[in-house]
């Protein structure tokens, strides 16, 4: 089932590795990932990996 997904990037105290997440409010799911720097390419990349993860499992 579709839900509503929220993304967030969380960055660390440095600023050099930053967190990504992606939660599914509705069903209360929760994918997350480091990235080495906060670059939107490499947050997109790392966005598109842990959903493409979603479709492996099925």
């Amino acid at each position: 089932m579709i839900g509503h997904w929220e993304a967030d990037t969380l960055a660390g105290k440095t600023g050099s590795v930053s967190l990504v997440t992606i939660t599914d409010r509705c069903g209360r799911y929760l994918l997350a990932g480091k990235v080495a720097k906060r670059y939107s390419a490499l947050v997109v990349d790392k966005r598109i990996e842990l959903l493409s993860a979603i479709l492996r499992k099925k």
